[in-house]
């Protein structure tokens, strides 16, 4: 299978809670994989009122076995 090499893209969402509002909190866990020729990366996190999401996918090679790519799924 190919991949489009080299690939990256990122994104940052920031969200300002409503202040005097408690009770938010982030579900899931932070993720950081590699598989079949990717490399996925998000982190989420609350402080002071501000609730804030990095996510990022970075193609590792140009082409991955039949075999790397089902073992991924």
């Amino acid at each position: 299978m190919e991949i489009a090499f080299p690939d990256f893209e990122t994104n940052v969402e920031t969200i300002v809670l409503p202040a005097g509002r408690p009770g938010f909190t982030v579900q899931g866990d932070d993720i950081d994989k590699t598989p079949a020729g990717w490399t996925f990366h998000r982190a989420a996190r609350i402080d002071n009122g501000v609730f804030t999401m990095e996510a990022s996918r970075r193609s590792m090679v140009s082409e991955v076995s039949a075999a790397d790519n089902l073992a991924a799924v």
